[in-house]
């Protein structure tokens, strides 16, 4: 039975799924970025004018479109990544000396969280690890990565010194950890003017109330407003990283 509209996001299945239906594909694409590869621009070349709407997950997304496929305008809307505090809402986040003592960690020292499905190095990591190095009196919490990542950096940590950095893989109750944390970091490796750079844990750590450094970028600042909500970091640099979180901390 043919369907009266699909939602896409992946090109490459979008592209098949084009060639196999031809016209009677009805779809709406979601487009997260254009792809850094040749590939990737082509296909979006010949999904885009094919779509019966498009949408973007960040302003600056859309307006890059628009400016770039003319035929886009007042076909995109913008439905920007989010996160629901119905997950764990601020109000039940414990007490910040009892999740340190339920997590074993030291109240006297601050708490430094980086919360991410990956550990990759594109996400800026290596930041986190030599800031953590350069701010031995803090300890770092990490949330997510798999086993192999997990080895990778503590092997690195190992040869660069490192003895701050305590990594827990994933984890699905995660107020404890928020409820501990003195600070929030997110990392990043991307070019500031990339449009589809957009974390989830931004929204996440914004969900907590907790305060968040982040390395600055232009979809970011559609979010995150220098010592307004956060402190930004424009610098791609472990020293940058880690002035801003001594301006938190201080």
């Amino acid at each position: 039975e043919k369907p009266d509209i699909v939602y896409l996001r992946e090109p490459k299945l979008a592209f098949c799924m084009c060639l196999l239906m031809g016209k009677k594909l009805n779809f709406v694409y979601e487009i997260h970025n254009e792809g850094p590869d040749f590939i990737s621009k082509i296909l979006h070349r010949y999904l885009l004018p094919r779509a019966t709407g498009v949408v973007c997950i960040t302003k600056s997304m859309q307006i890059a479109l628009e400016k770039k496929y003319a035929f886009l305008h007042g076909r995109i809307v913008l439905a920007a990544m989010a996160f629901d505090p119905k997950l764990f809402p601020v109000s039940v986040l414990p007490d910040t000396a009892i999740a340190c003592r339920e997590l074993r960690l030291n109240p006297a020292q601050p708490v430094i969280l980086y919360v991410g499905s990956t550990l990759d190095e594109w996400k800026g990591f290596t930041y986190l690890m030599d800031a953590a190095g350069i701010l031995p009196e803090s300890q770092f919490v990490v949330l997510g990565g798999n086993q192999a990542s997990i080895a990778k950096w503590q092997a690195y940590a190992l040869a660069h010194n490192i003895h701050n950095v305590r990594f827990e893989g994933y984890i699905t109750k995660k107020a404890p950890y928020y409820g501990a944390a003195t600070a929030l970091v997110a990392t990043t490796n991307r070019d500031p003017n990339d449009t589809g750079d957009s974390p989830m844990k931004i929204f996440e750590y914004m969900a907590t109330g907790k305060p968040i450094v982040a390395m600055a970028g232009i979809v970011v600042k559609e979010v995150l407003t220098h010592k307004h909500n956060a402190v930004l970091v424009t610098e791609r640099s472990a020293e940058a990283l880690a002035a801003g979180i001594s301006a938190v901390l201080n």
